[in-house]
């Protein structure tokens, strides 16, 4: 994901031969009624909680009974440092979806419909009928008193929409901030102090020139805010950067950056190449070889036309260049048509690779207007 994208709990039964522990669950995994659950260690959206569950041949959680439901917000979503605000962090996907038919929802594994129902307070999307139809996924937290289950809007559903992130009443504005600041799609907000309203603005498929008023210029008495760079990022002339994980090819980085609603980084002057090497790429323990490691994707590729390179995102050409000595491909001239996606090295200098290669990769967001 957060947009925010809920943390997934796993389920599947005892009944396989492969266990690895006498007692049933595999290292872990902990028991509960005959069943094997864990909780997954990274924040992703419903579909790919549904592709990690399937990888470890479990699914979705399915909950039938409010002990069930208990129990898993006790092992797994109870926490010293969780928000007050449910809605806000510790929650996590349940199997249950409306994706068939609005306003039904069914457990995604058994395809069974609900024996047994624990909704949030004005859930599934009461308070909020017009985006019910949006609301497909369903999410498992605590309230601290009971255990709930709350239809969460999937960051996808509402990219290259005018659909607001979130449309919500009573809230004050710091905690509508903290709403949008947990969001890793959210743009910014419009707020009424009068009536407590708050509407998050989403990227809307990264268009950073859209403004913040013009997206809502028809809700009357709300004033806009803009969000600067979030946990984790770091502010370089009114960007947002953010270096991945993880070593992933070229075209896997592009969907990382899309889960997150950024893009890969587009660089604009020696500054920017300077600042990104300094800030994400130096280290002590680079080896003496340029090529062999600390380096990381940009978005510069000549996937389309062989010998001329654009950015990614914006489809620009290249206003300004910083090629290593000998690039792209003019040293290896045989190697150019294989060599098409673009890479920075150590020192701010650009590259070209085989896109298959396993790289670094640096994320880029624009706040400002």
């Amino acid at each position: 994901m957060g947009n925010t994208e809920d943390a997934l709990v796993l389920q599947h039964t005892l009944i396989t031969p492969k266990l690895v522990n006498t007692g049933g669950c595999e290292t872990g995994w902990l028991e509960f009624n005959g069943h094997c659950y864990f909780r997954g260690h990274t924040k992703v959206n419903w579909p790919d909680a549904k592709t990690e569950c399937s990888k470890r041949c479990s699914y979705l959680i399915e909950i039938e009974s409010k002990e069930e439901a208990e129990w898993i917000s006790a092992t797994f979503l109870e926490n010293v440092n969780c928000g007050s605000d449910i809605f806000f962090d510790c929650t996590a996907w349940t199997g249950l979806n409306d994706l068939d038919i609005e306003g039904t929802y069914v457990w995604d594994h058994s395809n069974a419909p609900l024996t047994f129902s624990n909704w949030h307070s004005h859930e599934p999307s009461l308070g909020t009928p017009s985006q019910a139809q949006t609301r497909d996924f369903a999410s498992h937290f605590p309230d601290r008193q009971n255990v709930a289950v709350y239809s969460k809007l999937d960051t996808f559903a509402i990219n290259n929409s005018t659909m607001p992130m979130f449309d919500l009443e009573g809230v004050s504005r710091i905690r509508c901030g903290e709403f949008c600041l947990g969001e890793s799609c959210c743009k910014g907000f419009m707020y009424d102090g009068n009536a407590q309203r708050c509407v998050g603005v989403h990227f809307g498929d990264f268009d950073y020139t859209a403004n913040l008023n013009n997206t809502f210029s028809d809700i009357d008495g709300m004033l806009p805010y803009q969000k600067g760079c979030e946990t984790g990022w770091l502010e370089f002339k009114g960007h947002c950067y953010h270096r991945g994980h993880l070593k992933v090819q070229w075209s896997e980085a592009k969907i990382e950056h899309r889960k997150i609603c950024s893009y890969l980084v587009e660089i604009d002057s020696i500054e920017e190449s300077n600042w990104i090497s300094s800030t994400f790429l130096e280290n002590e323990n680079c080896s003496t070889i340029r090529f062999q490691d600390c380096t990381a994707w940009n978005g510069l590729n000549d996937l389309d036309i062989e010998g001329t390179f654009i950015w990614d995102h914006s489809n620009a050409s290249l206003s300004f260049t910083n090629w290593h000595a000998g690039e792209p491909s003019v040293a290896a001239p045989a190697q150019a048509p294989t060599r098409d996606c673009g890479e920075i090295f150590r020192g701010g200098t650009w590259n070209d690779r085989t896109c298959s290669h396993v790289n670094w990769f640096i994320c880029e967001k624009q706040f400002e207007q």
